[in-house]
């Protein structure tokens, strides 16, 4: 995966969690991972991330709106460098 995308889906998921006041343990938890592998997705150090794992998350936290999210803002970017 693109480091861009690893690094703003992880900064996403941290905001996600603190606003659902969950601890990384709590959220890995919910997640069914280990809050070590939870970690390092949010730190942005997971560039190997899984469909699997993507699902799980996605159990817990929608992630159609980061998807939606990012590829939006990065259409913007591209059409204000032209």
């Amino acid at each position: 995966m693109d480091d861009d995308i690893i690094e703003k889906f992880g900064k996403w998921l941290a905001d996600k969690r603190h606003t659902q006041e969950l601890s990384i343990r709590a959220m890995a938890a919910k997640i069914g991972i280990e809050p070590s592998y939870y970690c390092k997705i949010e730190n942005g150090l997971r560039n190997d991330l899984r469909l699997s794992t993507i699902k799980k998350i996605d159990k817990v936290i929608s992630v159609k709106d980061f998807v939606i999210s990012y590829f939006s803002a990065n259409d913007i970017d591209k059409t204000c460098n032209k």
